[in-house]
């Protein structure tokens, strides 16, 4: 662990300001490499700026790594500017619902810092930036290690009171945490599930619907593939029927109650006044009171959040709200009485900072060996663009080029669908190609540029995020590969007719779609070169017909347009082509109606040097969310970087 302090003098005002008596104090923190306290990038080219802006809203926060070796968890520490002493821990969802709910988590986790509470965010083994893999037989036993890692890092910052919040699945696997440790003073069940079986059961009725059975053996959810013993102890999980001795906030669909029987407090109940439809429940013991307050979240909040396309999902303002106000009136309480001392073994956590190395495992070579890559954190450009950089851990492999950029799907951030850009990194930088996973700005963990608005897909702010990258990544452009799916397929390809670089990997590319400037009217960005901006009223006639209609209506119109617009609509190709560009585009049969034209499906326009390939997969997901699918990707790219990479 690190002795440095973490985010400077605020960290050493929150140690003074934590209450005597508790747990234990911590005399240092372990740093995080905020940007403030680090380079902007420590890549060739990068701009160094003096005052890279906060990556995580006005308060404090950091990324870190912590956990053993070899198991190594990516975590973010929101540190108040005065803290109370008390900390909380968020346990997100998993799978398809972690990738809804992420801005949320990291919102509510800006909030909580706003009133005083040190406040720890993870990813769960398997997930995200995290060490492991879905198809760990002891995945779910992993998860329940990690949030145990989580606590004991929001300890090694605030000793007071610790609260476990938890979504959905999350809110299971926190409420059996607490149950367990016996130490978790406040805990929040935010929309939590039934049972690990009944999410399980919707999961995978939602993937065969669409994509039939899993192969293999394998248990197959939207996004992710687990083993049957992974699956069979997710199916195990229920939420206990007690709250034992801590504060307990349930907060359940309207219709739903979720209430867990109360135990002996610690301390007196508060007195909050929650919300018209709140409801509590309290034993009196010799101890105190035990209180389990049960609120009514908005109607078709969780679901505007969870079960829609996460293009457009809501931020659940009102499960925020309840969340915050909560937690600042029961847990930073001055009632609350301290922590009696534990009888759990304390295993404080490994910490360093994100912009140290640390150690992964890749995929396995071609000889069966697994190899070790390390990673760490990087903040880009000016606008301090968040990246983690993947390069190999032996030094006795040679450093290959190109340098590889993965950009973020729609509003999803660094990882890629299903985790596919963080398995592509590990392994391509397993074999010698250094690989960087950015977010772009006011997206994921980057900040938003000045003046602009978060959460913004497609926005034109990528224009420069893009240049950023590219100029942080290599001296020279012509080493740089951007790789891109979807959403951000398009804006590699914009990258590719704007800079001169090595190539392009982009999968499922749409060209076609509405930019965000011209949802009142106004005009596309000058800066688009190869978006054809949909009709408004087209596209909400299309959302009404049926699919198979809305299919033979792109035919009808690609019919209508005649050779002259395509020719035009395919311009792009050729001036990409004319920069020596090498773009690869793998793509399904719908995706690449509008790429392919006049020419079929594998265009090859060499003009010195460059060319554009346009691969069809047949029944490729738009999403990638089957395994198989994220497989063959993975295959495709693998080789079309290999042909770059020759070049």
């Amino acid at each position: 662990m690190t002795s440095d302090t973490l985010f400077g003098d605020r960290a050493a005002g929150a140690a003074r300001a934590r209450r005597p008596g508790t747990r234990r104090a911590v005399s240092a923190a372990p740093a995080t490499g905020l940007p403030g306290g680090a380079p902007a990038s420590g890549l060739p080219g990068a701009a160094s700026s003096p005052s890279v802006p906060d990556p995580a809203g006005s308060l404090p926060a950091g990324p870190v790594w912590f956990g053993g070796p070899g198991r190594r968890l990516m975590g973010w520490v929101h540190v108040p500017p005065v803290a109370n002493g008390a900390s909380a821990v968020l346990c997100p969802p998993v799978f398809g619902e972690e990738v809804a709910a992420q801005f949320a988590v990291r919102e509510v986790a800006r909030r909580l810092a706003g009133t005083g509470l040190t406040v720890v965010r993870f990813d769960y083994p398997g997930t995200g930036n995290s060490a492991g893999a879905t198809g760990a037989p002891d995945l779910v036993a992993q998860w329940f290690d990690g949030i145990d890692r989580a606590v004991e890092l929001a300890r090694c910052y605030a000793s007071g009171p610790v609260a476990l919040i938890g979504m959905r699945v999350g809110a299971v696997l926190a409420a059996l945490a607490a149950q367990r440790r016996g130490d978790i003073d406040a805990l929040v069940l935010w929309d939590p599930c039934d049972s690990g079986k009944a999410f399980l059961r919707r999961q995978r009725s939602l993937h065969a619907l669409h994509f039939g059975p899993a192969a293999d053996g394998t248990v197959e959810v939207p996004g992710a593939a687990l083993s049957p013993a992974a699956a069979a102890d997710l199916s195990g999980l229920r939420l206990p029927a007690t709250s034992a001795a801590r504060w307990t906030l349930v907060l359940d669909r309207p219709g739903q109650r979720h209430v867990l029987e109360p135990g002996p407090s610690r301390g007196p109940a508060a007195t909050g006044e929650g919300t018209a439809t709140a409801t509590a429940t309290a034993t009196a013991t010799g101890e105190g009171t035990a209180c389990c307050d049960h609120r009514e979240l908005p109607a078709g909040e969780q679901e505007a959040l969870l079960e829609v396309d996460p293009l457009f999902r809501s931020i659940p303002a009102g499960g925020m709200s309840q969340v915050v106000e909560w937690l600042a009136d029961v847990l930073t309480s001055d009632e609350v009485a301290p922590r009696a001392p534990c009888d759990l073994p304390v295993s404080v956590p490994a910490v360093c900072r994100s912009t140290e190395q640390v150690l992964f495992h890749a995929d396995a070579d071609a000889d069966g060996q697994s190899a070790a890559v390390a990673e760490r954190v990087r903040w880009l450009g000016p606008a301090g663009l968040f990246a983690i950089e993947t390069v190999p851990a032996d030094r006795r492999v040679a450093v290959r080029r190109p340098v590889v950029v993965f950009l973020p799907e729609g509003n999803d951030r660094h990882t890629g669908s299903g985790r596919l850009w963080v398995l592509l990194a590990r392994r391509w930088a397993a074999a010698g190609v250094r690989c960087l996973r950015v977010d772009f700005s006011g997206l994921g963990e980057s900040p938003a540029r000045p003046g602009r608005p978060e959460e913004v897909i497609r926005a034109a702010e990528a224009f420069a995020d893009v240049a950023d990258v590219v100029a942080a990544a290599a001296e020279d452009p012509r080493d740089v590969v951007l790789v891109g799916l979807c959403s951000s397929g398009y804006q590699a390809l914009e990258g590719a007719v704007a800079h001169d670089l090595r190539g392009v990997l982009a999968v499922n590319p749409v060209l076609r779609f509405i930019p965000p400037e011209s949802f009142d009217g106004g005009p596309s960005s000058p800066l688009r070169q190869i978006c054809v901006v949909r009709s408004r009223w087209v596209t909400r006639v299309r959302a009404r017909l049926p699919e198979r209609l809305a299919g033979w209506g792109g035919v009808v119109r690609a019919r209508l347009e005649g050779k002259a617009r395509t020719a035009r609509r395919l311009g792009w190709q050729q001036r990409v082509a004319q920069r020596g560009v090498r773009a690869y585009c793998l793509c399904g049969p719908v995706e690449a109606g509008p790429l392919i034209g006049e020419d079929g499906p594998a265009l090859r326009t060499p003009v010195s040097g460059g060319h554009v390939v346009i691969d069809v997969a047949e029944q490729l997901d738009h999403a990638l969310l089957p395994e198989r699918d994220r497989m063959l990707v993975a295959d495709r790219l693998t080789a079309a970087l290999e042909e770059l990479a020759g070049t």
